[in-house]
């Protein structure tokens, strides 16, 4: 009788094993959950084809696009857009953010020559300390956290102010065609630096440049603002022009999606297409 009850218990042992491993090879891949803002003030007039712009790149991607559409997101200071990024890292785990609108963005300046300009970092450093020291408003100390680099991603889609609804629509349409393959962009790369003043273009463990070489090659991939040169909005503008397929420092697996959102935004920028 003993050993059969033992018999028994180790049958029942491995059918649970099967079950188990059986539930673990069905269990769907894990998706990275990406923040979307979106103005309230436009997003009935462009919500039939943004709505198509959130299905097929959750299609295209193993993504979840949570959208944000009741809030005036453009009357917001960046402090406050910060914060809601915070706590949608904090309880969502969001690997990025789409920022679609005029939404407000934080500046930064150097301590020293007069070199200021707009902060990404500022809503892709969750961990990290931004201070004002001098009162202008721009941010002038940036200190990361416990983790040295962004833990999420942003894109922008900031149409022109003077007719947000028309550009919106224009470039989900756009995307459209690019998803569907009807557009097709240049497999090149284009990587654009102020001022090169730390080489990390090239030349240390942050640099941006080789990543895209691993992706496209070096004779695919072209850059601006290396050493003393420095980049202009006109150098960007020409490179756009000719057609690129993304505009963007590195990629890590998370960072795959903001590639393939950034080359939509090449639309806007390029008179060859607007």
């Amino acid at each position: 009788m003993h050993a059969r009850s033992h018999g028994v218990t180790t049958i029942l042992g491995l059918a649970v094993l099967v079950f188990v491993l059986g539930l673990a090879a069905s269990a769907p891949a894990a998706k990275d959950k990406i923040a979307v803002l979106i103005d309230s003030d436009f997003y009935d007039d462009v919500s039939v084809k943004f709505d198509r712009y959130v299905q097929e790149v959750e299609q295209r991607f193993p993504v979840e696009l949570l959208v944000f559409n009741a809030h005036n997101w453009d009357s917001e200071s960046p402090e406050n857009i910060r914060d809601f990024l915070l706590s949608a890292y904090a309880v969502d785990a969001i690997k990025g953010a789409l920022l679609v609108g005029d939404i407000p963005f934080a500046k930064w300046e150097q301590t020293f020559g007069t070199n200021a300009g707009v902060s990404s970092v500022f809503y892709e450093d969750m961990d990290g300390s931004f201070s004002d020291n001098d009162g202008d408003g721009m941010y002038d100390y940036h200190t990361f956290g416990p983790n040295e680099g962004p833990e999420i991603w942003v894109c922008w889609m900031r149409p022109p102010k003077w007719d947000p609804v028309l550009y919106l629509n224009r470039l989900f349409d756009k995307a459209h065609n690019y998803y569907t393959g009807v557009t097709i962009t240049n497999k090149r790369a284009f990587i654009a630096g102020h001022q090169d003043y730390d080489a990390n273009i090239w030349d240390t463990a942050l640099a941006t440049a080789p990543p895209c070489v691993d992706i496209y090659g070096a004779a695919n991939v072209d850059t601006d603002g290396v050493g003393a040169d420095l980049t202009w909005d006109t150098d960007i503008k020409n490179q756009l022009i000719k057609g690129r397929q993304t505009l963007t420092p590195e990629e890590s697996e998370f960072e795959k999606l903001a590639r393939e959102l950034v080359i939509i935004l090449r639309y806007l920028l390029s008179e060859h297409y607007c």
